[in-house]
């Protein structure tokens, strides 16, 4: 899945396992170069109340947030993954 942040990043969304931390399946935050920007636990990332945003990178010049409305659509993906 593809999303573009608020301030206008294109990012790449997967989920899978992480060989380093295979107790628990992750999402992933890449940029198009495959460069890493910002990863979470399943169940970290589902315990985001709804109607709630989500800060990837808080740099003080490199700032990436989603909305609520792409938070939903990647507990989808989440969702989508596990089936």
């Amino acid at each position: 899945m593809r999303l573009k942040t608020k301030e206008g990043v294109l990012l790449q969304v997967s989920v899978g396992w992480d060989e380093n931390y295979p107790q628990e399946p992750v999402i992933w935050f890449r940029f198009d170069n495959q460069q890493l920007c910002s990863s979470y636990f399943i169940s970290t990332f589902q315990e985001i109340p709804d109607g709630q945003g989500l800060c990837l990178d808080g740099g003080r010049y490199d700032y990436k947030s989603i909305s609520a409305d792409l938070v939903r659509g990647c507990k989808r993906l989440i969702d989508q993954a596990a089936k």
